[in-house]
Formats: structure tokens, C-alpha cells, sequence
């Protein structure tokens, strides 16, 4: 079955974003706060509130993939 958009491809590229940012997550997270905090507000609360509801969809996603057994 296929999606009706390229969320796969997308999330490929965001690891590789993320990985571009810095060597560790923990460094990652890091820079990317840093960034976030100098944001002006409306940019952050957009910003926060699309991370938000992606995080919500991929938390449900990794839970699927933690209880799958393929």
C-alpha cells in the first residue's frame, strides 16, 4: 500500500539533517535548543508547535514498530 506523500523519504532526510547538525544526539538536541531559544516568538511557537504534533505521530509510529514482530 502506498502513501499519499513522501513522509518516508522526508524522515530519511531528516535523520540526515540531524546527523548533519552534530555527532550525537545529545549534542544535536543540544544546538537545536540553542537555536529554538533565539528564535523570535512566533517562529518558536510555530516551530514548537510543529515539532509537537510530529513527535505525537512518531511516538505512535515507534510504538507500532517496537510491537511489531517483522
Amino acid at each position: 500500500m502506498r502513501t499519499k506523500s513522501n513522509f518516508w523519504v522526508v524522515l530519511h532526510q531528516l535523520v540526515a539533517e540531524l546527523q548533519r547538525e552534530a555527532a550525537s544526539t545529545e549534542d544535536q538536541s543540544r544546538q537545536l535548543v540553542e537555536h529554538l531559544q533565539n528564535q523570535p516568538d512566533i517562529l518558536r511557537t510555530v516551530n514548537c508547535a510543529n515539532l509537537e504534533y510530529v513527535a505525537g505521530v512518531c511516538q505512535r509510529l515507534v510504538h507500532e514498530c517496537k510491537g511489531s514482530d517483522r
